[in-house]
């Protein structure tokens, strides 16, 4: 349970403009109110938060090679990496070793034209969306395709709920004949379906990558260009994060003018792409756009404090776990950020010229290695981190 707190002490920037804050654990419904507009310049370092941080490279062969990593998915001791750009689902264990990959483009039996989402069910089952055919298709522990599952309107997203129903996202834009943005599904059949769509012709609709997203038993869903992040079950939807952008919301009715998303317009184009909304049992963590720039935000449920930052300009030197803390996914109570080589490359440049002292000190002698011999070519890394109480 969410503690209550009215003491206010402010918002500190960390790094490169970050804020630290805690307040009356506002409900927007049942909703935990978050002010992300607050803030002065006090300096903290996000580091300082991490308890506990190791990192999983991903093994690099020609069958599990990622093009782009869209989606990250930690259970049944292992790492599935949904990669779109090359239509692919990459399986590994939990030490980042290659297992399998799902590759199916196509338009045969147990084929997808357009791989858009990925879901896992506490058996080990995946659920891939197909865009284009307008399919669910199943495929087993081991990736052998089972089943197909007809949706009869488009899908963007997919979470499975329990062993006999998944939920699916329909965008506003979606041709449909529902009222209601989440379908749930037994298979084929429709057993129910809630949060209205509210959709009127000249709508603006933004489609993000993900709207529903797996924290392990948790599902949480924010539609395109909301403020508030939902918790959903099998019994419905319910408010559980709210996120004030004050004056840079996007006001209700601007929602059903295009003529008001003109590119170019400071007064709205801020404030509503909230994106990488994860949770531990202690931790909310998501990011979003705000003032031009992207943020990474953390609340400790139990405090009521959050942090959030911007670290496009970070000082690499000052960073004790590589990478910008960007959650991708969630195991147990770490979160875990994608690392690719761009990230690595300054450590590396750094480890063989003046600065190799202070570096080595930095990474610490159990990730010298990795980062020496990390290449353009090699797969990810994924860090996992947990965070200490704040």
């Amino acid at each position: 349970m969410m503690r209550m707190f009215k003491n206010l002490i402010g918002i500190i920037f960390i790094l490169c403009l970050a804020g630290c804050r805690s307040e009356l654990a506002y409900q927007q419904g049942s909703a935990v109110k978050i002010d992300v507009i607050t803030n002065n310049n006090n300096n903290v370092n996000i580091f300082d938060v991490v308890d506990h941080h190791y990192y999983v490279k991903l093994e690099t062969t020609a069958e599990s090679l990622i093009d782009r990593v869209d989606k990250v998915i930690c259970q049944q001791n292992k790492i599935y990496v949904l990669d779109t750009k090359s239509a692919a689902v990459i399986v590994f264990d939990e030490q980042g070793k290659f297992l399998f990959n799902v590759r199916k483009r196509g338009n045969g039996p147990g084929e997808y034209t357009y791989l858009r989402d990925l879901d896992v069910d506490e058996e080990g089952n995946m659920y891939l969306v197909d865009l284009m055919t307008r399919n669910v298709l199943k495929y087993s522990p081991e990736g052998t395709y089972t089943s197909t599952f007809a949706q009869h309107s488009y899908v963007s997203n997919i979470a499975v709920l329990d062993h006999t129903t998944y939920a699916t996202y329909l965008p506003s834009f979606a041709d449909s004949n529902f009222d209601d943005m989440i379908i749930l599904r037994n298979e084929e059949k429709v057993v129910d379906s809630y949060l209205k769509a509210d959709v009127k012709p000249n709508d603006l609709y933004s489609l993000k990558m993900s709207s529903l997203l797996r924290s392990e038993e948790s599902i949480l869903f924010n539609r395109d260009l909301s403020d508030t992040i939902f918790s959903l079950d099998r019994s419905g939807a319910y408010p559980k994060y709210f996120l004030d952008f004050g004056d840079y919301s996007i006001k209700p009715n601007a929602r059903h003018d295009r003529k008001s998303f003109t590119i170019g317009l400071p007064n709205i184009k801020e404030g509503y792409s909230i994106n990488n909304f994860y949770e531990t049992e202690d931790y909310f963590t998501c990011s979003f756009n705000l003032k031009s720039k992207s943020w990474s935000l953390y609340y400790a449920k139990d405090s009521g404090n959050y942090i959030f930052f911007d670290c496009a300009g970070c000082d690499v030197g000052t960073m004790k776990v590589l990478g910008y803390m960007n959650a991708r996914s969630v195991a147990g109570d770490y979160f875990v950020s994608v690392l690719a080589y761009d990230n690595i490359a300054p450590y590396k440049e750094n480890l063989a010229g003046k600065y190799a002292e202070t570096t080595r000190k930095l990474l610490g002698e159990e990730n010298i290695s990795f980062v020496s011999e990390f290449d353009p070519e090699d797969n990810p890394v994924l860090v996992f981190y947990s965070l200490s109480k704040f």
